[in-house]
């Protein structure tokens, strides 16, 4: 298990390149300093608050080279304001991975087939729904498999949750508990999870763990994971 207690200033296009031209050993190297720079961005500046409005995507237009944003609605509802993900397939679709918080926490992935303009939820009755799920992150690999990590805050046995949606059948597979926290769940709010996958369709993610203090208090750890081999590795 790796752990990292301080930011890094890196380059994600060098890390890239270090985990296409490596092995084993210097994709987990080079991918833990791209998952970290990841976490960095997806936490920034978003504290404790909540979104309580509506699910929205914003899609980028470029026209002649003048680039545009335009805010489109997905669905009305509630989400955590870091818990939504949108990814491009190969082929132009667009997916968005959302926690919803309407009612029980449920992570839902939402499919346009026309640049954004219109959305359709996907495999809704097999979308992982828990009491205390929370801060989902997505990438999504060479063969359009969105890989999704996640976090279940219920209890000390419980932790980081992975879960794939194959955009070729639109359907959620393979949901399971990839390690539990190492020592107590950190406060809502305090917990986010960030994923990228490399050039051989790995997964590789940074969370923060809830860890023993010095004091037997729960202090909180950047902790990376990735599952090269085939197995997750701590």
């Amino acid at each position: 298990m790796h752990r990292i207690g301080q930011k890094a200033n890196v380059n994600a296009g060098d890390r890239v390149r270090q985990m296409e031209e490596g092995g084993a050993d210097s994709q987990r190297k080079a991918a833990n300093s791209l998952v970290l720079a990841a976490a960095s961005r997806h936490s920034a500046g978003f504290g404790h608050r909540w979104l309580t409005a509506v699910f929205t995507a914003f899609i980028a237009l470029v026209w002649g080279g003048r680039c545009e944003a335009a805010s489109v609605q997905i669905q009305a509802g509630s989400a955590q304001v870091f818990s939504h993900c949108v990814v491009r397939t190969s082929s132009g679709n667009i997916y968005a991975v959302i926690l919803d918080t309407s009612a029980t926490p449920t992570l839902r992935v939402y499919e346009s087939t026309n640049g954004g303009s219109s959305w359709a939820q996907k495999d809704a009755a097999h979308a992982p729904s828990g009491a205390n799920y929370t801060s989902p992150s997505a990438a999504i690999d060479g063969n359009g498999v969105i890989d999704i990590a996640y976090w279940d805050a219920t209890s000390s046995r419980t932790g980081l949750r992975y879960v794939t949606f194959s955009t070729a059948s639109n359907t959620f597979s393979g949901d399971t508990l990839v390690v539990a926290v190492s020592y107590a769940q950190l406060p809502a709010g305090s917990i986010h999870t960030s994923i990228a996958v490399d050039s051989n369709n790995v997964p590789h993610v940074m969370y923060e763990d809830g860890v023993s203090s010095h004091t037997n208090s729960t202090g909180e750890m950047l902790t990376y994971v990735d599952k090269v081999g085939g197995r997750w590795n701590r």
